[in-house]
């Protein structure tokens, strides 16, 4: 499994990596940055300094407005800005987070189908880590 490395301080923040059927990689989370850059800039601005503080601070030192639990039974995680949220999981260390995707709010709740995107992207890197078969990007490369 391949992590691309977004952040990398006291605390460490990855993005799930793809490999589409030619061979090529994809990353959600950099494709959603690069989607709403500009017309959600703000929003993906607020994002990008809770990536900043939390990989230097931990969670702990971001507030409700920044994260959430966005579903206590799966242990699975949003980063807000403003109508954005990227979905997230921790890793066992506790000093890792790994962002599976990004997308506009829609309604009050994360979706079954964004939730269970999230517990599927955790259960294989559960599996990865285990076996030893992660590896970690510095750069994305399309």
């Amino acid at each position: 499994m391949q992590i691309l490395e977004i952040r990398n301080n006291e605390y460490q923040i990855g993005a799930i990596m793809n490999v589409r059927s030619n061979g090529t990689t994809e990353c959600s989370l950099i494709d959603g940055i690069r989607l709403h850059q500009h017309q959600r800039r703000a929003s993906v601005n607020r994002i990008l300094a809770s990536f900043d503080r939390m990989s230097k601070e931990g969670l702990s030192s971001l507030n409700a407005s920044q994260f959430h639990l966005a579903n206590r039974e799966n242990g699975v995680y949003e980063f807000i800005g403003g109508d954005l949220r990227v979905m997230f999981f921790k890793a066992s260390s506790g000093k890792i987070v790994i962002c599976t995707h990004m997308l506009v709010k829609q309604g009050n709740k994360a979706s079954p189908q964004d939730v269970a995107r999230v517990v599927e992207y955790a259960k294989a890197y559960k599996l990865a880590e285990t076996a030893g078969d992660l590896f970690w990007l510095k750069e994305y490369k399309q």
